[in-house]
């Protein structure tokens, strides 16, 4: 059960950044101790054995003035016995005699012949200045000593207690054991809150998600206040919110107009066809034949319009690129649609400026086709069309201007989507699909598809076609 629990805890993020920190902190608590406690140690060291020196050169002193003899007076002396009581002074021949032997203060805790004995040892293996004496209590080095030679092949040993360096730095390891464990902790909770508050808009980018996947395409997240790597995603995660629901409801959208465009030709379809059943005669056959023909075909250019925008949306289709000349291809499209515009008396003015164009010729044709077949199909009785093909610096530009009934503020910028149709537009013939197809079109040249626009007024739509 508590394995189950640890191992949920360690699953939060949260909770995974303070382990690792305390795993990182631990030892870098412990190192720095260390380091400050051999530090510390070293400098205690260096002072005892400065103090050490420097009585060991006094004392050599007055046995150079004075001999043993006065060295033993001069201790009895009030001005050096505050300052040589707790030192080991240790004086022997050069036969390895003692000729002197003090001990500290505290000689309780040192057996007087012992240290004689082990000193008297030293003097026969004289490899080393520095040495330590043990206590009777077993402290190793409860006495730091140093030896000299002096004057007469004998030697001087002067020591001093290690005892308040070691209570130093035993009040040291206290002090780091003291503070360790509250430490630990403090910054162990310190650490998961933290990061909890740091982790709290990613806290929230997982709520709204699961509110997006439950179908609440509203769902936002609100931005942090500091403008650093977890607002950015947020930021980014809003914006990719707000662009699936447009995706979402244009979708929803489509399918509506693909279902509502698609009942015309399929009823259609189901009306020739029980006809044909009831029909007995050639005529009435070929008649219902011909309308479920017709009906077919418009259904079948509505799904190739679809995967037509599909693969140039999905980048899966390469451009067939060359040069032809701009007014062949005006005459190819206005021949098109002459007799279209014939029969609603609309006169086509052609202005071409251009000479040659680089692009792939079918699709400019397409684009121009469904733009002029539009113009045609909105525009009044009695009215013009006119078509002009220029240069500019960086596009050949082609306009369409038409004295139609123009379009509304409200439909001017969604005129482009896939199968939208503005009201006035249902009662015309159409998919719906036409002004989709010339901006994918247009926008797989590296060019651009605009409209200028007024109810009544009529529509000016703009073709622009890099020339690189």
């Amino acid at each position: 059960m508590f394995l189950r629990k640890a191992k949920k805890l360690l699953s939060k993020i949260s909770y995974r950044l303070a382990f690792a920190y305390i795993v990182f902190f631990i030892p870098c608590y412990m190192l720095t101790f260390g380091l400050f406690y051999y530090f510390s140690s070293h400098y205690l060291e260096r002072r005892d054995r400065d103090v050490i020196e420097a009585r060991l050169q006094q004392i050599e002193q007055l046995i150079g003035n004075k001999e043993i003899a006065g060295l033993k007076a001069a201790l009895s002396e009030e001005k050096f016995h505050n300052q040589i009581n707790k030192l080991l002074i240790y004086i022997s021949d050069s036969k390895q005699n003692t000729q002197f032997l003090h001990l500290p203060e505290d000689s309780m805790r040192f057996e007087l012949p012992v240290v004689e004995e082990f000193l008297k040892k030293r003097n026969l293996n004289f490899d080393e200045n520095w040495f330590n004496i043990a206590s009777k209590e077993g402290d190793d080095d409860a006495l730091e000593v140093k030896a000299v030679r002096i004057s007469g092949d004998g030697i001087l040993m002067v020591g001093a207690s290690t005892d308040e360096r070691d209570e130093i730095l035993e009040r040291f390891q206290e002090i780091f054991l003291t503070i360790f464990f509250p430490l630990v902790l403090f910054s162990s909770l310190g650490s998961v809150l933290i990061s909890q508050k740091i982790l709290l808009p990613l806290a929230k980018l997982s709520k709204s998600i699961s509110e997006v996947k439950s179908g609440h395409l509203g769902s936002r997240v609100e931005l942090p206040l500091r403008q650093d790597e977890l607002y950015d995603l947020s930021q980014t995660y809003n914006e990719m919110a707000d662009q699936t629901e447009k995706l979402v409801m244009a979708i929803k959208q489509t399918v509506d107009n693909i279902a509502h465009d698609l009942k015309t030709p399929m009823t259609r379809i189901r009306i020739a066809s029980a006809m044909a059943l009831q029909k007995n005669t050639h005529a009435e056959l070929k008649e219902a034949v011909e309308e479920t023909i017709e009906s077919t075909e418009s259904i079948l250019a509505m799904i190739q319009a679809i995967l037509e925008m599909a693969k140039y949306n999905t980048k899966t289709v390469a451009l067939d690129k060359s040069w032809f000349a701009a007014s062949v291809l005006i005459a190819e499209v206005v021949d098109l649609y002459f007799f279209v515009a014939d029969d609603k008396n609309i006169n086509i003015e052609v202005e071409c400026e251009l000479d040659q164009v680089f692009a792939d010729r079918i699709r400019l044709k397409q684009i121009l086709a469904n733009l002029l077949d539009n113009a045609i199909k909105y525009s009044p009785g009695q009215s013009s069309i006119n078509i002009l093909a220029l240069e500019e610096e960086h596009f050949f530009v082609f306009k369409i201007k038409d004295r139609g009934v123009g379009i509304s503020i409200q439909d001017r910028s969604r005129i482009w989507e896939r199968l939208f149709r503005a009201d006035k537009s249902r009662s015309e013939p159409g998919l719906g699909l036409g002004l989709s197809l010339v901006k994918v079109y247009a926008e797989a040249h590296g060019g651009l598809a605009l409209v200028q626009s007024e109810l009544g007024q009529g529509s000016e739509f703009l073709i622009k076609i890099p020339k690189a």
